[in-house]
């Protein structure tokens, strides 16, 4: 998935920090149920198309790392949220995205599975095979 220079080597909540919404705050106001604007469906933005480009904008985003870590995921579900997209519509948009659901969920980071772990288990897993 090709992903703005920008972007390049940051979190999707670095990112997205700051950066304006439809609803007049920044993306982490909108995932947090902050900012200006406001009002009725899809979270005050205005145009529901508009809403489906944005949340499918932070997946991007999300993605192209190749993980998602948990504060990208608290992210993207604040959005989701404020959004209000359906399980639905976000399955559709990661179709759009030519991802499955299954390949998304395996982006998610473990938080509790860190470099040294991996290392350390793959260190013992081939200790003993070589015994």
């Amino acid at each position: 998935m090709p992903v703005n220079k920008e972007g390049e080597g940051k979190s999707a909540v670095a990112v997205l920090e700051g950066v304006p919404t439809a609803n007049g705050g920044g993306a982490s106001a909108a995932a947090s149920g902050s900012g200006s604007g406001g009002g009725g469906g899809g979270g005050g933005s205005g145009s529901r198309a508009t809403d489906f480009d944005w949340y499918r904008d932070v997946i991007r985003i999300s993605v192209a790392d190749k993980q998602i870590t948990p504060e990208e995921d608290n992210l993207i579900q604040g959005v989701k949220a404020k959004l209000k997209i359906s399980d639905a519509e976000h399955i559709q948009i990661l179709k759009d995205l030519g991802m499955s659901e299954s390949d998304y969920d395996g982006l998610k980071k473990d938080p509790y599975v860190t470099a040294d772990l991996t290392a350390d288990l793959t260190a013992l897993h081939t200790d003993r095979l070589t015994d």
